[in-house]
């Protein structure tokens, strides 16, 4: 590959980083209205946010699939095997401003990707305080239930009166 091409693939890689970026902010942004769902929204709302989430994770995952295969250009081109080459190898490929931007770009990505992470280790704690709290009003409620259910229509006994019932006969 000329240098014209690797330049050329330089700039779809800042491209491709920079589209990153943006659907890294969209998916923090639904990360913490995630959050918000979580802690006062309904079912409904949740699960929409849920959604959205998952196709921009898959739209990241195409973009993540481009870059790799166009570092991986950039690295032939520059002679070097392109199966295990990293953007961070190829910094001297580029030059000083787009290595600025680049940069940029990373620090911002990894932020986001930093607090991305921080809020949905909140939410899996708050989903899993959420659900304990449930199954014990779940286990709460049975409990109830059960101790009120002594008798059927029929004059039967049932629930935990029958099973705790003593034979009396002698």
């Amino acid at each position: 590959m000329v240098s014209a091409e690797v330049g050329a693939e330089r700039r779809v890689i800042l491209g491709l980083l920079i589209q990153q970026e943006s659907v890294y902010q969209h998916l923090l942004q639904l990360t913490e209205a995630e959050h918000e769902a979580i802690l006062g929204g309904t079912p409904e709302e949740l699960m929409a946010i849920v959604d959205q989430k998952e196709r921009l994770i898959e739209r990241l995952a195409l973009l993540e699939a481009e870059r790799i295969a166009s570092v991986g250009r950039v690295a032939e081109g520059l002679g070097r095997h392109g199966n295990d080459v990293t953007l961070a190898a190829l910094r001297d490929a580029w030059d000083a401003e787009e290595l600025e931007q680049v940069t940029s770009v990373q620090a911002r990505l990894m932020a986001s990707v930093n607090r991305i992470s921080e809020l949905n280790r909140n939410n899996a704690k708050l989903l899993r305080s959420s659900l304990l709290m449930l199954n014990r009003w779940m286990d709460l409620i049975a409990g109830v239930q059960q101790a009120t259910e002594t008798y059927s229509k029929t004059g039967k006994q049932r629930g935990r009166a029958a099973a705790t019932r003593v034979n009396r006969k002698v």
